[in-house]
């Protein structure tokens, strides 16, 4: 496809698991791409040239987070701490002046090619696309790129929404381009609630729980999200000598890689759960299983 930008977003926190997904998205595309890295430091933006050097083809590009106005996000606190994040990647677009844009997040493992992904596109080509369309996670997505400033149409969707509106950034990408969205197949962003096959294109690593990365606000879905761990450990272990990680990012590696994911510990040790608890580990699990069968129900 002509006339393509092909981008990621990073921050510090990600820089470097950025480089696992670059690397193998490079393995089956020879697109040329952006890296827009949000307000890293001199040296910390040193060290990402330095590495996705190693890689080919990608210009990393210096972004300043711009200063939010609290007004902004007054109608719901709950998005305070994200907002800056959401505002760079729809300043970030109205940089781009391609006619399309293609995105992905930096917890992505590309296990195969994408190129479909180009054939009869819509204006907005996406996976994980949920029936409401609210709340959306692609990891993936192909944009059919709109002259508009998307951060004045995003606040003044939210504004008057006000909490009824709990999408965040790909959330208001699907309200914004309603009736000219492909829905991709499942497999090309599989996450915990999908097999992996032969067709699968990427692995998305969604969740609070990454293998790389564990928050303390993960959920009880989470911990079904580790069953394609193996495949970035792999992966890692290919191209560890390649990069400069970071101390920290290789240590946290290591602990989730040696983790045991027992339900009922886990879901013990998380306040939030411990409502399940009286269902034992098995009883934890068919809640889990319900939970992805309604996920998958409500895609249909």
């Amino acid at each position: 496809m002509e006339d393509l930008t092909t981008f990621i977003i990073t921050d510090s926190n990600y820089s470097d698991s950025s480089l696992i997904s670059l690397h193998s998205f490079r393995k089956y595309h020879s697109n040329p791409i952006k890296a827009y890295c949000l307000d890293f430091t001199d040296d910390e933006f040193e060290k990402y040239k330095n590495n996705v050097s190693k890689i080919g083809g990608i210009t990393p590009v210096k972004w300043k987070l711009r200063e939010i106005d609290p007004s902004y996000y007054e109608w719901n606190k709950f998005y305070i701490k994200v907002f800056g994040q959401i505002s760079a990647k729809f300043d970030i677009l109205n940089d781009i002046h391609t006619s399309w844009a293609l995105y992905f997040d930096t917890d992505t493992l590309f296990v195969n090619s994408i190129d479909g992904i180009f054939d009869n596109p819509n204006e907005l080509n996406g996976v994980c696309l949920n029936k409401t369309q609210v709340d959306v996670n692609c990891g993936l997505f192909l944009l059919k790129n709109r002259k508009i400033d998307y951060f004045a149409e995003y606040v003044k969707y939210c504004k008057e929404h006000s909490t009824d509106y709990f999408g965040i950034d790909e959330g208001f990408l699907s309200t914004l381009y309603k009736g000219k969205i492909k829905q991709l197949p499942d497999y090309y962003g599989i996450n915990g609630y999908y097999d992996l096959t032969e067709n699968t294109k990427m692995i998305h690593y969604m969740g609070a729980i990454k293998p790389f990365k564990m928050d303390d606000d993960y959920n009880l879905m989470c911990l079904w999200f580790n069953r394609y761990f193996k495949q970035w450990y792999d992966y890692y272990d290919s191209v560890k000598d390649l990069f400069m990680f970071s101390e920290k990012f290789n240590n946290d590696v290591n602990r989730i890689r040696n983790m045991t994911f027992n339900v009922s510990r886990m879901g013990n040790a998380h306040p939030e759960m411990r409502m399940f608890m009286n269902a034992g580990e098995k009883g934890l699990q068919l809640v889990m299983n319900k939970m992805i069968s309604d996920y998958r129900r409500g895609k249909q």
